[in-house]
């Protein structure tokens, strides 16, 4: 088995990836990821971490009221302590999107096992299992 470099994002550059960290997860040699069992990409220290689009917010509808919040003219889903104010965990410990029907389209374009998804489980997954969303 050999390791990847996964980029990690450069706290002196942000936004900006930087390759600093060599990791190796049973994940990428082939084995499915579950999602509900994750809940990375849920989580962010950023509140400015998911943009709402105006087709977003519309899809939201009355919803968008108490998901969403501006920062100056751009919307971006809420956070409640280090994730999104969808996120829930039952309590059998699985993760779910109180908004799934309706989840902005950046949540919708994170593929499952994407690199992206395993960039995300790289840098969060010690939060998830850290801390218990409500719900």
């Amino acid at each position: 088995m050999s390791a990847r470099r996964i980029p990690v994002l450069d706290p002196a550059r942000p936004r900006r990836m930087a390759c600093t960290t060599t990791c190796y997860s049973p994940a990428m040699d082939g084995e499915e990821l579950d999602c509900q069992e994750c809940g990375a990409c849920c989580h962010s220290d950023l509140a400015s971490s998911v943009h709402v689009t105006g087709d977003d917010h519309a899809r939201l509808g009355m919803l968008a009221e108490t998901l969403t919040s501006f920062i100056g003219n751009r919307c971006y889903m809420s956070l409640v302590g280090p994730h999104c104010v969808s996120l829930t965990r039952s309590a059998n410990g699985l993760y779910g999107c109180s908004s799934y029907d309706r989840r902005p389209d950046v949540c919708r374009d994170l593929e499952r096992g994407s690199p992206a998804c395993r960039a995300e489980r790289h840098q969060k997954l010690a939060r998830t299992h850290g801390g218990s969303p409500a719900g």
